[in-house]
């Protein structure tokens, strides 16, 4: 597989939020200024001629790894030998749509296994980790640390934002951070919300199906439920008595909160899962 060519071409920086303050006013899906990490590395720009010779570069590769839908979360369908395969090997990238995987920040150094997937995005969402091979995708970075006290708000904008470009450039991007079980997880689910307007529940059963680590940590599980309430004024988590949404912190709020249910999850023989 050819190489994206880089010399000679205008190229920009990785581009690093730190918050969503110093971003264009009126930007939109656009992720403008330098933000160099590590170093700086320069690399293909979000709606660019390169990022178009990228995404056209390595569709072969994302055709035979399509990714599971996000039509119809909630029926599960019999997964491809190429998704089991990908679904079962231990400790790599987990596609949980057709351009949207997610992973570790070992998965985003391993750079002939990204292109294999077909990856020409990466969103870093780990504040202590670096941009991996800057000249080979386009980047992004969050600088979200893994702890109950970290905001999500203030790069929920920009992180969907990039995500949406992928979408619509017909791309993929993996979504990392140190494991890929909290950091990465939650932007991938506000995403789904805010973006697809799939609920929570689904949401979070849907990634989980595919990533089996995923995690969010306490503090994000509870912003992840309040969001959900922000985008639908309803929670489709507050009757769930699974520890993952039956936690102090949510439950002293939920009580007042409307509740959607969810239809159950099917198996892959069709057959409702209890």
């Amino acid at each position: 597989m050819a190489r994206l060519r880089t010399g000679g071409i205008a190229v920009q920086a990785v581009t690093t939020f730190s918050s969503l303050q110093g971003r264009a006013s009126g930007g939109g899906d656009s992720f403008g200024g330098p933000g160099g990490v590590g170093g700086g590395g320069t690399g293909p720009a979000l709606g660019s001629a390169q990022e178009e010779a990228l995404v056209a570069e390595r569709k072969e590769a994302r055709n035979r790894h399509p990714g599971p839908t996000l039509e119809g979360i909630g029926e599960r369908g019999p997964a491809s030998s190429a998704m089991l395969a990908l679904k079962t090997h231990k400790g790599g990238p987990s596609l949980v749509s057709p351009h949207i995987c997610i992973g570790a920040r070992e998965d985003a150094k391993n750079l002939e296994a990204l292109k294999e997937l077909g990856v020409t995005h990466i969103l870093n969402c780990a504040k202590q980790l670096p941009s991996s091979h800057p000249r080979e995708f386009v980047h992004a970075r969050l600088e979200l640390a893994d702890t109950s006290e970290q905001e999500l708000a203030p790069f929920q904008k920009a992180g969907i934002s990039f995500l949406r470009q992928v979408e619509d450039c017909g791309g993929r991007a993996l979504v990392h951070c140190i494991a890929g079980c909290s950091r990465s997880v939650s932007m991938v689910l506000l995403h789904l919300m805010e973006g697809h307007r799939i609920r929570l529940k689904l949401a979070y059963e849907h990634v989980r199906s595919y990533r089996m680590v995923a995690q969010p940590n306490e503090g994000f599980r509870f912003q992840l439920a309040t969001t959900e309430v922000k985008i639908f004024g309803s929670s489709s988590v507050s009757r769930d008595a699974d520890s993952t949404w039956n936690f102090y912190r949510w439950n002293e709020v939920k009580q007042g909160v409307p509740y959607h249910a969810t239809e159950p999850p099917q198996s892959c023989c069709g057959c409702t899962m209890a």
